[in-house]
């Protein structure tokens, strides 16, 4: 093991600097929501001097860049089939700088992945599950070379608990904190079909039996997992980065005058969303409001959105779509938006779906700039985070509603979202995740003394 450091407590040394080993499909250099939560886990318990590891799938030469901090971090790109890279860090951020471009046959693969596993498969037979034994190999060689205490696995992709399952039956004194951003089994956004939904929940009770701690993002997620699982899930929310806030403060202008802009960015998920109450509500407008008035904004892989709007001619006349650009862009375009549109996830049944809480909605959030949630209503965590913060409204699937509130944005401008600082700052990623770090740390101490 490397050099710790160590304090007393209750007669005993205990470890206070730990080897970490994040295991995670979603990181850096990828730049999506869904890596933001794993890359502040590294970020952050770098910061407070543990040593971190990181066992990720390939991105390709062509991926963003992003900042992990001046840590001691080692991150393996562990491909599918054996394939091992150490990604070298300058100055805390990948030494990637080429851009990708988009590949037509992975996305169409991608979305035919979706829809099997929406109507047949679940979560699954997941291909990813092919990456197991080599991410395995991988982990256990570290652990054997320089002694893991803390193992964090870090899903969706789902397989990266299976790798954390085989790793604590072969090393039990290591402690194995299972984080979700998503359900697994129950999930209600991939349903399949019976046969399937059933050997899923086994699986997973099966994978996450030894796991010595479940975390999660939300307390409607927490009590399922809770429940399925026998032991304890523990919340710590997504949240935002504060150096986003000040990047943004200094770089960005607030958009004035017309015409207006409404600004969505992130990937559309045509299974997960539906944006036909918003098109519609266009059509609505378009007798009052001109296309020089009006601009609607998409940002990111949005081919889905694209679908869907040429079927409503009049409401795609106001779209322009940018495809996807860098994280800095996409949030200097959510600070000089006059309106962001957030979609909540489609009901369609079980109270986890009220528990997705997105990134997404705490990057709106710091950019100040008015909410527009559609598909989400107020009993919806996400929606009460929204109206507790008073960063906008939901406006669930009501086109009036949304028509009325896009024809007074035209009419009288934008509105000030004055949102309280304090309760704002309680959703910092750093004061999240260092918090969690502590409190495992805590859960460490406490299962070595009964042990």
């Amino acid at each position: 093991m490397a050099d710790h450091q160590f304090w007393m407590l209750d007669g005993c040394f205990w470890c206070k600097n730990m080897n970490v080993l994040i295991i995670s499909n979603y990181f850096s250099p990828q730049e999506s929501v869904g890596a933001q939560r794993p890359n502040a886990m590294c970020r952050y318990f770098s910061e407070e001097g543990d040593r971190v590891f990181v066992i990720s799938t390939p991105k390709g030469t062509g991926a963003l860049r992003a900042e992990l901090g001046g840590g001691d971090v080692s991150v393996y790109s562990v491909g599918y089939w054996g394939s091992v890279q150490k990604i070298d860090l300058v100055d805390g951020r990948f030494d990637v700088k080429k851009n990708v471009k988009k590949n037509k046959l992975l996305s169409v693969l991608k979305g035919t992945h979706r829809r099997l596993k929406k109507n047949i498969f679940c979560n699954f037979l997941d291909p990813r599950s092919l990456w197991v034994p080599s991410a395995v190999r991988v982990a256990r060689r570290l652990i054997m070379q320089f002694g893991i205490d803390l193992i964090i696995s870090s899903s969706p992709a789902y397989p990266v608990h299976l790798v954390a399952s085989r790793l604590k039956r072969e090393f039990p004194k290591v402690f194995w904190s299972a984080d979700y951003r998503d359900l697994w089994s129950g999930n209600p956004f991939f349903t399949g079909i019976d046969l399937f939904k059933n050997l899923e929940i086994k699986n997973e009770i099966a994978c996450l039996r030894h796991a010595d701690v479940i975390t999660t993002v939300s307390h409607a997620l927490a009590d399922y997992l809770s429940q399925l699982h026998g032991k304890e899930a523990v919340v710590y929310t997504n949240g935002y980065e504060s150096r986003d806030v000040k990047e943004k403060s200094e770089s960005c202008v607030t958009s004035s005058g017309l015409p207006r802009k409404l600004v969505y960015t992130g990937a559309y998920i045509d299974h997960l969303y539906d944006i036909r109450p918003f098109l519609k509500a266009l059509e609505m407008v378009s007798a009052h409001v001109k296309q020089s008035q009006l601009q609607v904004i998409f940002i990111g892989d949005n081919d889905a959105i694209k679908e869907k709007a040429r079927q409503y001619p009049v409401a795609f006349s106001y779209i322009q779509f940018l495809g996807q650009v860098n994280r800095e862009d996409a949030l200097e375009a959510q600070v000089g938006a006059d309106l962001l549109l957030f979609f909540g996830a489609q009901e369609n049944g079980g109270k986890a779906i009220k528990g997705v809480v997105s990134g997404k909605i705490f990057e709106y959030m710091i950019s100040r700039t008015e909410i527009m949630a559609i598909g989400t209503s107020s009993d919806m965590e996400v929606g009460k985070i929204i109206q507790e913060l008073q960063a906008g409204a939901c406006y669930e699937n009501d086109s009036d509603l949304i028509a009325k509130r896009i024809f007074d944005l035209v009419r009288d401008g934008k509105k000030e979202c004055h949102i309280d600082p304090l309760l704002l700052s309680s959703f910092r990623r750093d004061v999240i995740t260092k918090k969690m770090r502590q409190d495992l740390i805590s859960r460490m101490r406490d299962r070595d003394k009964v042990v």
